[in-house]
């Protein structure tokens, strides 16, 4: 079972080459997503002063690119993390294709010094049983559920004789190894784009930490009474005054001669 694990693994190259290009798509994928983040702030940069602040009168556009930029920087750790994880199984599968390709010589040897002698063993063992319990019919009712396990025991060996042999002229084949060496050129395209993609990653947080955070709104202070009323009730008692007041006025009457 072990080997033919090992022989699946380059066995099933077909399978990385889909692997890779789903990975590639994943990489792609984060590539929009920052180019989206760059743009979004190059327009942002235009509200902001060389003081790296931001006026009063573009605080609200500043706020909603600002609000955009947060979501987008998400999307972008997102499908990062999503494209590391499928490269780094993408590249142990790699990996371990290409273990099992260079030592294909010692599974092989293994296999026929091995694995085949079992598969013989197997059968001359249910085939002595089966004898004996044709000679003996007391013997023949005692062995009858060892007889059954030493069959499907040959039949298990036997299918797994069959399976590695099978796998084996998968993995020696031309197609097979052509296909290997296309997969090895994309993980190698991989890691580069990778590398690429990662520092690209690292630049758009870079730029979005050093962005003025968003402007809060202050709050009105509200009017108290003495700041609001003194002044119209100063002038309400002073009219007041004014109209109940008496008027003193000295009236002088002019003395005739008589």
């Amino acid at each position: 079972e072990n080997v033919q694990k090992k022989l699946a693994q380059l066995t099933q190259v077909e399978e990385l080459s889909k692997n890779g290009e789903e990975t590639t798509n994943y990489w792609s994928e984060v590539a929009h997503l920052v180019d989206e983040y760059n743009q979004l702030s190059e327009q942002i940069k235009t509200l902001v002063s060389e003081n790296n602040e931001v006026e009063e009168i573009n605080a609200a556009l500043y706020n909603q690119t600002y609000q955009q930029l947060q979501e987008k920087v998400v999307e972008v750790h997102n499908a990062q993390e999503k494209a590391n994880q499928a490269t780094n199984d993408f590249e142990n599968k790699v990996s371990n294709a290409t273990k099992t390709h260079e030592n294909l010589e010692n599974l092989e040897n293994h296999y026929e010094e091995a694995l085949q002698p079992q598969a013989e063993q197997a059968k001359e063992t249910v085939g002595a049983a089966i004898d004996e319990a044709q000679t003996n019919t007391e013997v023949a009712v005692n062995v009858q559920t060892e007889v059954a396990q030493a069959e499907a025991a040959a039949v298990a060996v036997q299918n797994n004789q069959e399976k590695i042999s099978q796998q084996l002229v998968v993995a020696k084949s031309q197609e097979t190894q052509e296909t290997l060496s296309e997969v090895q050129d994309t993980a190698k395209e991989v890691k580069e784009i990778a590398t690429t993609q990662n520092q690209a990653v690292a630049d758009v947080q870079k730029d979005f930490t050093h962005l003025p955070q968003p402007i809060k709104d202050q709050p009105k202070e509200p009017e108290t009474v003495s700041d609001s009323m003194i002044g119209t009730t100063a002038q309400k008692e002073e009219t007041e005054v004014k109209i109940d007041e008496p008027t003193n006025q000295m009236v002088e009457t002019p003395i005739t001669n008589q």
